[in-house]
């Protein structure tokens, strides 16, 4: 049986497809064409539904789909200047009740709140609001998700953990550690080099956040899970030893 896994983004839709077993077959992507107006960054909707059309497409034409799952969740965004320059390091703040109305409305799986945190890399350290945050985690009873994640404070890391933050996303600086490995190495290198070199700077810069995100959690933390420390220790160590292969 092949499973299909959609992800409708905020600036593209793609589709991983893989088996029963785990195991990745294939995998679509579309970007959406934005439309800039009147200093507006604008996302026609039927432009997400054609790029949702086009990767079950061009998916089936190379494996066939047993079942499908969408996962969905609100995300807030950065301004940018007419040269995709920061303005600001966050349009909003999410605002607690809003974000309690917009869970209930939707039905979103998971809430990416804006606290502080952006895409990209920071221009300076991100100041993150964590009475905002808990505010939203109290009137919320999903999950709630980090954007941004790369450059943050482990010590941030931790207390957004704590007060609901449950996925974190990271590549920014990932992606920079690979590319200041590559830049390192001398200029007579074959490819191999270049990609062993990269690999090895990622995975390192990788585990690094995943020790981060496995330190002692709180209680709460605990409790919502329902996984020990002794349990998150056994995961954190399985992740690395697959990393580090």
């Amino acid at each position: 049986m092949i499973i299909g896994g959609l992800d409708v983004g905020t600036t593209g839709c793609k589709l991983t497809a893989y088996d029963d077993k785990g195991n990745f077959i294939y995998n679509s992507y579309k970007e959406y064409e934005v439309s800039r107006k009147c200093g507006e960054h604008e996302i026609d909707a039927a432009v997400i539904f054609d790029a949702v059309c086009h990767v079950i497409k061009d998916t089936a034409k190379h494996c066939e789909l047993s079942a499908l799952g969408v996962t969905t969740f609100g995300e807030t965004f950065t301004v940018l200047d007419e040269k995709d320059n920061v303005l600001l390091p966050s349009m909003l703040y999410t605002d607690p009740d809003d974000a309690k109305d917009f869970a209930e409305k939707t039905g979103i799986d998971a809430l990416a709140c804006a606290f502080g945190t952006a895409h990209g890399l920071y221009t300076k350290a991100p100041k993150l609001d964590f009475d905002r945050l808990k505010k939203i985690g109290q009137m919320v009873s999903i999950p709630l998700v980090m954007h941004g994640g790369s450059g943050v404070n482990p010590a941030d890391y931790m207390k957004s953990i704590e007060l609901g933050i449950r996925k974190i996303n990271c590549y920014t600086y990932m992606a920079k550690a690979g590319g200041a490995a590559v830049d390192a190495l001398k200029k007579d290198m074959l490819y191999y080099d270049i990609e062993l070199a990269a690999t090895a700077a990622m995975k390192e810069d990788a585990s690094k956040s995943i020790g981060f995100f496995s330190m002692p959690q709180s209680p709460e933390y605990a409790q919502y899970t329902g996984a020990s420390n002794e349990d998150v220790d056994a995961i954190v160590k399985r992740v690395l030893e697959t990393i580090n292969k």
